[in-house]
């Protein structure tokens, strides 16, 4: 099923809700519904950002882009029916092939406009024998680096028909044929492969010689096999009531199958991947923000312990000034005493004396605080008296 959607209503419904939940609305990968938004420049929620929304912490929502024509183009997306899972139901894609009119089923008698690929191969083709006592045991085979291909001489007419009406229907399907010295390979447009091979299959013949020495000798059996290999061999070879060629559609059809499953388990591996990743960046999100946190905490508390603190540093001042204020009047007396005796005439202390002593109260006083060229290094609210 087609469901249409504008640029901005596709928009608001991957906003609406996390990405993996839509998908599965659609019956489509994360991966999947994720490309189809890039290729409409929709853009996505940032990593963490549904983790954040559901814990009440500030999110950004990302502006839609304008497009000129958002008001007339529409996004298509193939909505799969979830009641068929195309992965797991290969009579899906049996029936898809046997639908489709633009495919040419049926096997022609002889080659009539061979792919470059089957004349390549013709061109390229030996000669062996599985056995030198049998001349029945000749087979014809392709060199390394085309068409994977090994049959007997009888047999490779029919072969090549087969090989060449398969090869086109694939094109018409969208896969491509890659060789290399390894083998041959089914390739899909998106990069996934398949291993393919064409082969008559054997059967043993048991004989003596002369010298009474057994022999086993492969001689080809007239049975055409295709295999194709992944996630396994799947084998599709003649049957007494049913051809090889009558076997195309099923042949296409399991390459569908095998194709659609190598993509889902990519897709598979590639959201569990970027969930992973979705997971980690989330934790290293929340670890940066406890982290953050914790150092505004610790800031905060800097700051309270500063200012507490200077409190205290200003109050010992405070304290240091009136405990010298206390000292400061105790010597003030004690010299205004010593003053009046000496206007009395009770010279207790000289004049010298006094001069000096009047210096020293106003460089003890906390109000005056005046230097003294000698003593210009003590700390006046250090000074200890001792009895």
């Amino acid at each position: 099923m087609i469901r249409k959607f504008t640029r901005h209503e596709l928009y608001d419904l991957v906003w609406s809700k996390p990405m993996t939940t839509l998908a599965k609305e659609f019956n489509l990968s994360d991966n999947g519904l994720r490309k189809i938004c890039i290729k409409n420049d929709i853009p996505l929620p940032n990593l963490g950002y549904w983790a954040k929304a559901k814990y009440g912490k500030i999110v950004t929502r990302i502006s839609l882009p304008r497009h000129r024509n958002d008001n007339d183009k529409l996004i298509e997306i193939n909505v799969i029916d979830g009641n068929i899972k195309t992965s797991k139901n290969k009579n899906y894609f049996l029936s898809q092939i046997s639908n489709n009119k633009g495919l040419s089923l049926t096997v022609a008698k002889k080659l009539s406009n061979p792919n470059k690929l089957i004349i390549e191969a013709q061109s390229h083709l030996k000669i062996d024998k599985k056995s030198w006592n049998n001349p029945a045991s000749e087979i014809t085979f392709t060199q390394k680096g085309f068409l994977d291909l090994v049959v007997a001489p009888k047999n490779l007419s029919r072969a090549l028909c087969i090989y060449d009406c398969l090869i086109k229907n694939l094109d018409i399907l969208n896969y491509k044929i890659k060789l290399d010295n390894k083998g041959t390979y089914i390739s899909s447009m998106d990069n996934h492969e398949i291993g393919f091979s064409f082969r008559e299959k054997y059967r043993i013949v048991e004989s003596t010689d002369n010298h009474g020495w057994k022999n086993r000798d492969l001689i080809p059996s007239g049975i055409l096999s295709i295999k194709l290999d992944a996630f396994g061999t799947s084998e599709f070879k003649d049957y007494e009531k049913k051809s090889l060629e009558e076997q195309l559609p099923k042949i296409l059809a399991k390459i569908e199958f095998k194709i659609k499953e190598i993509r889902d388990l990519r897709e598979l591996q590639e959201e569990r991947e970027n969930e992973k990743a979705r997971r980690l960046e989330i934790a290293q999100e929340e670890l940066r923000e406890r982290l953050e946190e914790k150092a505004r905490i610790e800031k905060i508390a800097q700051e309270i312990q500063r200012k507490k603190d200077d409190e205290l540093n200003e109050f010992l001042i405070f304290y240091n000034a009136a405990e010298r204020w206390r000292k400061y009047v105790m010597l003030k007396e004690y010299y205004d005493i010593v003053c009046s005796e000496y206007e009395k005439g009770n010279k207790i202390k000289d004049n010298e004396w006094l001069t000096w002593a009047k210096k020293k109260l106003d460089w003890y006083n906390p109000l005056l605080d005046i230097e003294d060229s000698i003593l210009s290094n003590v700390d006046k609210d250090k000074l200890v008296f001792t009895k």
